[in-house]
């Protein structure tokens, strides 16, 4: 169709597209790279988008570190575990945990928070330990309708006698004695 001119012209759209092609295909991946990066710094340097409440990790629970339904206060209790005193106990694997109001009021919050190798009782007002034990040195547990005390084998800096955790339900106790029973089952395997 066209004879020898309508060959060249032909040829002459058939090079120069092979060549203007890939081209214009490294210059759109230039420039989508570059949009990409502009709108990046423009979502860094908006404040707010940083600000944003961001839920704190899902604790992993027992040796078998398996994970429930969220929960936002043993998410809170993990993080301190994790954090508290430059991460102390950072690897202690995480049992169980309880909020506990030792207040009639339920003022007055208070954490215990149980691991394969420590039971902590943290103040939260205080933002410290009030006391703290290795699980090894447990001896035995009594319970009464007002407390658990957990008897210990040897007097550490924290405690020189029973370490005692205040129990203002009846129904709070039970689960509280029932976890330290569980967390000593767990250590006897």
């Amino acid at each position: 169709k066209g004879g020898v001119g309508g060959f060249f012209k032909g040829a002459f759209q058939g090079i120069t597209g092979l060549v203007v092609k890939p081209v214009t295909g490294i210059l759109d991946a230039t420039s989508k790279t570059a949009e990409g990066i502009k709108n990046t710094a423009k979502l860094l340097d908006d404040r707010s988008a940083i600000d944003c409440k961001v839920r704190l990790p899902r604790a992993f629970y027992k040796r078998e570190q398996y994970f429930s339904l969220y929960e936002e206060g043993d998410a809170e209790m993990y993080t301190l575990l994790k954090m508290y005193r430059n991460g102390i106990y950072s690897n202690d694997i995480f049992f169980e945990a309880f909020e506990i109001y030792p207040d009639a009021n339920r003022t007055k919050p208070h954490y215990l928070i149980l691991t394969l190798q420590h039971i902590i009782y943290f103040n939260k007002d205080k933002g410290k330990a009030e006391w703290y034990l290795d699980t090894s040195n447990i001896k035995d547990i009594e319970s009464s309708k007002e407390s658990i005390r957990i008897l210990i084998k040897q007097s550490t800096k924290k405690l020189s006698g029973p370490a005692t955790i205040p129990i203002k339900h009846s129904n709070e106790g039970k689960s509280i004695l029932n976890e330290i029973k569980n967390l000593r089952l767990a250590l006897s395997e």
